[in-house]
């Protein structure tokens, strides 16, 4: 496992190392450079002409620190100082000098397509306000430009809590990230433009923290999810009942995914729920399902017969939002005390009718998209992209829900914990993938995991699923059901 932290969270533990343990900040300053010189020489830039653009802030200091590292090496260097002296910081002011006296090449201005590499250390993980005027065209010429560019802790421009763009940012082949990852590197937009984030230890640990650790986190490996193992003495009643309501007219196939997923998650009995024109599609593309099928308008009262047999329940996925779809909700959050897990049909349902979930007395996990979390929200699209783990948190803490907020950077939530996963790939961007996913959530609850970690865990394992798949299909040619075969693979 490791930590995601804030802007005031780094700060905090960066202040804490300096004064609290004696670290001094040029010392600390002087090892990120260390840390993206190394990187700079071990992945593959082209160094024969070298630009590091550097800002005011510490950010900045790092950046004349880096400069004067590459001249000692011999490489051809020149530094951009884009901020002010009057706002530069004590060790910033300090490592502008250094870099002056070892001769470093200091240029007012740039032709930025006369570079190989340009180091981007404008801005760090402060930055608050729109990026404007002569900051916002140095940064249109670094993305520009054909250079290979490495941002300097954060790329300049992603704001480091919501990862959201502020106005501009750096587009980053590497981002080199000192001592703990941030929010913004993985949720929002700002996913697109860090390319591939290197944590780097520069002698900040999760000492700095006091014992108050952030509350975002993400997992590194399988050991780290921390799932109920399986016994050798068990049965298929050991594994759960996992009971799924899914599938209506032409949607049978959300239902068959949702299920298989449950199923090839570990699920000992899966029970299908679906209309009777599903019957024949359903049994034969899995036949080990229980099934019950019913008559159009009737599966509320059909549902009562069968709700104390499930350990876990998962409803949703392609069940229409008909009259009766809605008293099977009602029903749901009413009657039933087992986990619950919402998806697709159900949350446009439940965004119609936000009071059924007031006072309910089950575990439920929601899982919308971004578009279902703006109907769920009453907010619009870019206020909830701009800060997805705010509006996950807000809605989770208001109906006392765990929220699975679907994004190239999905996270988790129950309101006070923040799950951000790291797996995951643009090719699971297709119909079908969020069925996946419900499945896995429900297969995990049903084997009595807490429902809290199984939706962490199932989006890790999603994502990872998903990445296998990608290895064998590429990007453009995965189906949903490919991720299912995934899970197979990382499950083995």
């Amino acid at each position: 496992m490791e930590y995601f932290v804030t802007s005031a969270e780094m700060k905090q533990c960066d202040q804490s190392t300096i004064f609290d343990f004696k670290m001094p900040s040029v010392v600390l300053m002087e090892r990120a450079a260390l840390a993206c010189v190394e990187t700079l020489i071990q992945s593959s830039f082209d160094l024969s002409h070298v630009l590091v653009v550097c800002g005011s802030g510490n950010n900045g200091g790092d950046g004349f620190a880096i400069a004067r590292i590459l001249k000692q090496k011999h490489i051809n260097v020149e530094v951009l100082f884009a901020g002010s002296e009057e706002s530069c910081t004590p060790d910033t002011r300090l490592q502008k000098e250094i870099c002056k006296n070892y001769g470093v090449k200091l240029c007012s201005k740039a032709e930025f397509n006369e570079y190989t590499s340009i180091v981007d250390a404008i801005f760090g993980i402060g930055l608050s306000r729109e990026i404007q005027g002569i900051y916002r065209e140095l940064i249109e010429l670094i993305n520009q430009s054909s250079a290979k560019v490495l941002s300097v802790d954060i790329p300049s421009g992603i704001h480091c809590d919501t990862g959201s763009i502020m106005g501009i940012a750096v587009n980053a082949d590497i981002t080199v990230t000192f001592a703990f990852k941030k929010r913004g590197h993985f949720i929002g937009p700002g996913r697109d433009y860090t390319g591939e984030v290197i944590r780097k230890d520069i002698g900040i640990t999760e000492d700095g923290f006091a014992g108050t650790y952030p509350k975002a986190y993400s997992y590194n490996c399988m050991e780290d999810m921390k799932l109920r193992k399986r016994t050798r003495y068990a049965n298929k009643a050991t594994f759960g009942k996992a009971l799924i309501i899914a599938g209506s007219r032409n949607m049978s196939g959300a239902a068959l995914l949702t299920s298989k997923a449950a199923y090839r998650t570990g699920t000992g009995l899966v029970h299908i729920f679906s209309g009777e024109c599903n019957r024949i599609t359903l049994q034969q593309g899995l036949p080990e399902a229980l099934m019950t099928p019913y008559e159009e308008g009737t599966g509320h009262q059909l549902l009562k017969d069968i709700l104390h047999w499930p350990s876990v329940i998962g409803f949703g996925p392609g069940a229409g939002i008909d009259e009766d779809k809605l008293k099977i909700l009602e029903l749901l959050i009413g009657e039933s005390r087992v986990p619950l897990v919402l998806d697709a049909d159900a949350l446009t349902l439940l965004s119609k009718h936000r009071e059924i979930l007031k006072g309910h007395k089950q575990p439920i996990i929601i899982t919308p998209h971004v578009g279902e979390m703006v109907r769920l929200c009453n907010m619009s699209k870019e206020e909830i992209i701009n800060d997805l783990a705010g509006a996950a948190v807000g809605f989770a803490k208001e109906y006392q829900v765990i929220c699975v907020l679907k994004d190239a950077g999905t996270i988790v939530t129950n309101g006070e914990e923040l799950f951000i996963n790291q797996t995951g790939n643009s090719g699971m961007a297709t119909g079908g993938s969020g069925d996946v996913l419900t499945g896995i959530i429900t297969g995990l609850i049903a084997q009595g995991n807490p429902p809290f970690r199984s939706a962490c865990a199932a989006v890790y394992l999603h994502g990872l699923s998903g990445d296998a798949a990608y290895q064998k299909y590429g990007g453009h040619g995965m189906l949903a059901g490919d991720i299912i075969d995934g899970l197979q693979q990382v499950l083995r």
